[in-house]
């Protein structure tokens, strides 16, 4: 029966943070405890791939297509330096949250049903 209601309550918890608005960031103290990756650190790691088409080979569509896909990474990357961009840091808490959940409240279930065994057992 607690147990039961320990999952409710973290199944509630884990939709409360799931549709948190992303107008706020995640706290510094969530994330750590959770384990999310920092997105502003994240941008420094973000490679850029750089393609060069060949000049016998590259049509003038190729060559506007990658100027085109440059542009938008450069763009996001000034989004994630800027912090304008979450990318839904707290549907990834909510997330984490949710499968530190069910592996715990998994191995609680499991080990009572060992116990009870056990004991329905014993008294044979």
């Amino acid at each position: 029966m607690v147990i039961s209601m320990l999952a409710l309550l973290a199944a509630i918890v884990v939709l409360a943070i799931h549709h948190h608005s992303d107008h706020t960031p995640v706290p510094e103290w969530m994330k750590r405890l959770l384990r999310l990756p920092n997105t502003a650190e994240n941008t420094e790691n973000i490679k850029r791939e750089d393609k060069t088409p060949g000049n016998s080979e590259a049509s003038i569509e190729e060559a506007i297509l990658l100027s085109l896909s440059t542009i938008i990474q450069e763009l996001k990357i000034i989004n994630k330096s800027k912090g304008t961009d979450t990318g839904g840091d707290w549907q990834k808490a909510a997330k984490q949250m949710d499968y530190i959940f069910f592996w715990t409240f998994f191995v609680c279930i499991a080990i009572l049903n060992l116990l009870f065994l056990i004991i329905i057992f014993w008294r044979q």
